[in-house]
């Protein structure tokens, strides 16, 4: 029983930081390739579908050369990542496996192969 619980911790600490920064989501993905954590697992993938959705408008603005507005949906990304983050570490400290909203489903599964 003891054993399940450090589990269980463990898994719920290497989700948290996954929400954290990018670094804290490769610092993750690293720490959970040595304990495999189910849990930690699908909150990675979490984690990462809002990293790529935010770099991804991003890029798009700047492709569609919006450069006036930059600043401004940069801020927005980053207001955004906070707000799915914060999210996100509720849902981890509740122990539950809810999707983010808007972009959960689709990054559970676009990234269902990573971190086996």
């Amino acid at each position: 029983m003891y054993q399940k619980k450090s589990l269980k911790i463990k898994g719920k600490k290497i989700a948290v930081i996954s929400y954290l920064t990018i670094i804290g989501l490769l610092i993750a993905y690293r720490m959970n390739s040595k304990n495999k954590s189910s849990f930690a697992r699908y909150h990675i993938r979490q984690s990462l579908g809002i990293l790529t959705i935010m770099i991804a408008v991003i890029i798009f603005t700047k492709m569609i050369l919006i450069h006036e507005y930059i600043l401004e949906i940069s801020l927005l990304m980053f207001l955004l990542r906070l707000f799915f983050s914060v999210i996100g570490i509720y849902n981890v400290m509740n122990y539950e496996r809810k999707p983010i909203p808007f972009i959960g489903i689709q990054a559970n599964q676009f990234f269902k192969p990573l971190n086996r």
